[in-house]
């Protein structure tokens, strides 16, 4: 049966820390951040709807 693992929490929290840390070596995960798809955008963070898309 599949396992899902979600890391939530505030800015600085330490969640791509973890999934830079010895995690990826154990399990294959796929990583949906909001921060990427806005840079990778060109958004501005500032601009409330733009983080609702990235969402």
């Amino acid at each position: 049966m599949p396992i899902l693992y979600i890391f939530a929490g505030v800015n600085g929290a330490g969640k791509s820390t973890l999934t830079q840390s010895q995690f990826n070596k154990v399990i294959t995960y796929y990583k949906v951040n909001a921060d990427e798809i806005s840079r990778r955008n060109g958004w501005d963070w500032h601009d409330d709807s733009k983080n609702l898309s990235a969402m």
